[in-house]
């Protein structure tokens, strides 16, 4: 079992789940609110009070791992599609640094990861992602504060498409062979992961979340 966690402005959110043969299970999902007291104090951004809320999910949800995922919004880091020559694996690394320090501003300091998309006519299309090192470095203390394992740090972007990759039913519905859109619905801003039937993934951000469809149906009603 593996727990899945998701720090965001004004709430953590955390999922236990299970991959047997394939089939992914959700054993328990949930979302602890950060205190508005925090929300007035501008102190969101607190290890002490980030584990205190990550503490009371796990008691809450009554079920135990150390194995552990962190998920982190896209808008936090840089990411980028590019295409570099064929080369070895320590090659195409230096050159992907290369370009995203030079040409999309990231730090030289940058943690930068990338995924191999495909490769055509002597080039490899690759999925870069930068992020600050001290954002990094906060969630592995932070981890290790909890005792929990670190399995991986990953971009929602790229866990989708993960998911995604070989189509799977979800609640027994087929989605191969179509176009399939999901909504992750945040406080400030909405995500939209869009994966056509053929084609590159593609992921949006809608600057209009929960708190103003709040205000629209309180208006309506």
């Amino acid at each position: 079992m593996v727990l899945s966690i998701d720090i965001g402005a004004y709430a953590v959110h955390m999922l236990y789940g299970t991959n047997k043969n394939g089939i992914i299970e959700v054993k328990n999902a949930l979302s602890v609110k950060i205190p508005k007291e925090s929300l007035k104090k501008q102190s969101t951004r607190s290890r002490e009070l980030h584990s205190n809320l990550i503490r009371t999910g796990r008691a809450m949800s009554g079920l135990s791992t150390s194995q552990t995922i962190v998920t982190i919004k896209a808008e936090n880091m840089i990411v980028r599609r590019l295409e570099v020559p064929t080369g070895k694996e320590s090659e195409i690394a230096a050159m992907v640094r290369d370009e995203m320090v030079h040409l999309y501003n990231a730090s030289p300091t940058d943690v930068i990861e990338y995924k191999v998309l495909g490769e055509a006519e002597g080039k490899i299309s690759v999925r870069a992602a930068a992020m600050g090192r001290e954002i990094v470095d906060y969630y592995y203390s932070l981890l290790g504060d909890l005792k929990l394992k670190p399995l991986a740090m990953d971009t929602h972007m790229n866990s989708m498409s993960k998911l995604f990759f070989q189509r799977p039913d979800i609640n027994g519905t087929k989605t191969r062979g179509k176009c399939v859109m999901l909504m992750d619905l945040g406080y400030d801003s909405i995500m939209a992961y869009i994966f056509p039937t053929a084609g590159e993934e593609i992921s949006r951000n809608i600057p209009m979340g929960f708190s103003d469809l709040e205000g629209i149906i309180d208006a309506q009603v």
